[in-house]
C-alpha cells in the first residue's frame, strides 16, 4: 500500500467515513461464523415453540408464562414466518444484533476516548465471550443489548443538538429494551447520567431524564405487572450459585477464565503505561452500567427473589468493551494494534468451542438424534423421549426443537401439548403400547437407557440395536427380537 493510500484509510478511519459500516460488516461475520453447527438447546427450543404459535394462542401464552420474551418472540413469530427455522436462520437476528451494537460501541468509543479506543472497543465487545454465546443464541439478550447501545448513541447525539426529536427516539429504543429483556431497566439510569447536562436549565433536564429513564420505566409497568405472578418460571435460579466466580467472571467471560487473565495484565501494561482513570460523565455512566445490573440482580437473588443468572447480564457488555478501550485513549496505534491482536488471540479459543454441535449447555447435539431417528424410523414406530432431568439434557427436547424429524412416528407417552400446560413442557402419560401397530418398532431416547427398559421388557419388547447419537442413547425396540 502506498504512503498515499495509508493517508485516505487513516483520514477514513479518523473520520468515520467507511468504518461504521467496515465495523458491522466484520462484526456480523465473526459473529455468524459457523453459527449454524451448534444445535439447538432448551432456551432456543423454547423460543421456537412460542414463536410458532398463531397469534391468538401466542398472546394467550405470553400473558401466562412468558412475557419477559414476549416482544422478541412476537419478532421471530414474523421472522421464521419469512426465513424458516434453520439454526443460520434463526440465531441470524441475534447476530445481527451484535454488529449493531459493536458499531454503536465503537461510536460511543470514538466519540468519549478517541479513535483508537473507538477500536478496541469495538474488538473487545465482538470478541468477549459472553457476546460471541450470545450472538448464536436465539434468545433476547443481544437485541436488547443491542437497543441500549442505539439509545446511548442517540443520547450523545441528541446533547449536541436542538430539538426534541432525538429524545423521543431515545425513549422509544430504551423502551423496547426494556420489553425486549425487562432487566435492561436497570440500565436506564445510566442513559440518564449521559443525558444529563449541568450547563442547561433544570427543566430541560428533568425532561431528559424523564425521555430516558421516566417514561421508559412507566410504559414497563404493564410487562412488570405481567411478570410477577409469573416468577414461577424461573424458580430453578433458586440452584444458581450466586459466589465471586459467578457474579464477578462468568457474566462476562464465561469459562474463559483465561481471558480475564489477560484483560489483567492489559490493564496493568495500561497503567504502566501512565493511564489514569477520570471520572468523566460518561467514565461514571459506564460504570453504573456495568455494576448496577449485577449488583440489583445478586442483591435481590441473596434477599431471597432468586433472579440472577450470569447471561443476564449480556446487557452490561457494551459498557466492558467501553471501558476496555479507553485503555489506549492516548496510545500510538503500534500498542493499539497489539492490543486487539492480544485480545483476539485470547478469544480464540472460546470461539472456536462454542461453535462445536455440542457447545450448548447441556453438551448434547439434538439436531444429530433428531436426523438419526428421522433417518432409520418407518412411519408408525412408536417413539419415547426422556422427558425428566435438568432441562439443558432432557432428550424430549428434541420434539421442539426439531419437530419434522419425528413426523409420522406415534409419541406413545404424549397426554397434551405445552399450550394446555401452559409451560413449555407436554403432559405425558404412562405409555400407551397398545397405539404401536404390530410390527412396529419404538424408538427410545434416553440420557442412560435404564429409562422405559422395564416397561418394554413387560410388554413383549427387547432390545434390537442401541447408538450413542449426540450424547444421547437412541434404542431401537422390537417385539420378540432379542438383542
Amino acid at each position: 500500500m502506498t504512503r498515499e493510500a495509508r493517508r485516505r484509510v487513516a483520514s477514513l478511519i479518523a473520520g468515520g467515513g467507511w468504518t461504521p459500516l467496515f465495523v458491522f460488516a466484520a462484526a456480523l461475520v465473526i459473529t455468524m461464523a459457523w453459527s449454524w453447527v451448534p444445535s439447538f438447546w432448551y432456551d432456543e427450543a423454547a423460543t421456537l415453540q412460542l414463536a410458532r404459535l398463531p397469534l391468538p394462542e401466542f398472546v394467550g401464552f405470553v400473558r401466562q408464562r412468558d412475557a419477559v420474551h414476549g416482544l422478541y418472540a412476537f419478532f421471530m413469530h414474523g421472522w421464521i414466518h419469512v426465513f424458516g427455522e434453520s439454526e443460520f436462520s434463526v440465531r441470524l437476528p441475534s447476530a445481527l444484533a451484535v454488529a449493531v451494537a459493536a458499531t454503536g460501541v465503537w461510536h460511543l468509543g470514538r466519540r468519549w476516548f478517541g479513535t483508537a479506543a473507538g477500536v478496541l472497543a469495538a474488538v473487545i465487545f465482538v470478541v468477549l465471550p459472553r457476546i460471541t454465546t450470545q450472538g448464536v443464541e436465539a434468545r433476547s439478550y443481544a437485541m436488547a443489548t443491542a437497543l441500549l447501545v442505539v439509545a446511548a448513541v442517540w443520547v450523545a447525539s441528541a446533547r449536541e443538538r436542538r430539538g426534541w426529536a432525538r429524545w423521543v427516539a431515545v425513549a422509544g429504543a430504551a423502551t423496547a429494551a426494556v420489553w425486549m429483556f425487562a432487566y435492561a431497566l436497570f440500565v436506564l439510569p445510566a442513559l440518564a447520567l449521559l443525558a444529563d447536562d449541568t450547563d442547561v436549565p433544570w427543566r430541560t433536564r428533568v425532561l431528559r431524564a424523564s425521555a430516558v429513564l421516566v417514561i421508559p420505566g412507566l410504559l414497563a409497568v404493564p410487562l412488570m405487572l405481567t411478570m410477577i405472578p409469573q416468577r414461577g418460571q424461573v424458580a430453578w435460579l433458586a440452584a444458581q450459585d450466586v459466589n465471586p466466580y459467578t457474579v464477578w467472571v462468568e457474566p462476562m467471560f464465561g469459562s474463559a477464565f483465561w481471558v480475564l487473565i489477560g484483560w489483567v495484565l492489559l490493564c496493568a501494561i495500561a497503567v504502566r503505561a501512565g493511564w489514569r482513570l477520570t471520572l468523566s460523565r460518561p467514565v461514571v455512566a459506564l460504570l453504573v452500567w456495568l455494576c448496577l445490573p449485577g449488583a440489583v440482580l445478586v442483591a435481590m437473588s441473596l434477599a431471597g427473589a432468586p433472579v440472577f443468572t450470569p447471561r443476564y447480564l449480556t446487557v452490561s457488555a457494551p459498557a466492558l468493551a467501553l471501558w476496555g478501550g479507553s485503555l489506549v485513549r492516548d496510545a500510538r496505534r503500534g500498542v493499539v494494534i497489539a492490543a486487539c491482536a492480544l485480545v483476539c488471540v485470547l478469544a480464540v479459543p472460546h470461539v472456536v468451542a462454542s461453535r462445536l454441535p455440542t457447545a450448548k449447555p447441556g453438551a448434547i447435539d439434538l439436531r444429530a438424534t433428531s436426523s438419526f431417528i428421522a433417518a432409520h424410523a418407518r412411519p408408525g414406530d412408536g417413539l419415547l423421549l426422556e422427558a425428566a432431568g435438568p432441562a439443558g439434557t432432557r432428550p424430549r427436547v428434541a420434539i421442539a426443537a426439531y419437530p419434522h424429524a419425528f413426523a409420522g412416528l406415534r409419541d406413545i407417552a404424549f397426554a397434551e401439548g405445552y399450550v394446555a400446560t401452559g409451560t413449555y413442557s407436554d403432559a405425558l402419560v404412562e405409555p400407551k403400547f397398545t397405539e404401536v401397530a404390530v410390527g412396529a418398532d419404538i424408538w427410545v431416547v434416553t440420557r442412560d437407557g435404564s429409562v422405559f427398559a422395564h416397561q418394554l421388557a413387560e410388554h413383549g419388547y427387547a432390545l434390537a440395536s442401541a447408538w450413542d447419537v449426540g450424547g444421547l442413547e437412541v434404542a431401537e425396540w422390537r417385539r420378540g427380537d432379542p438383542r
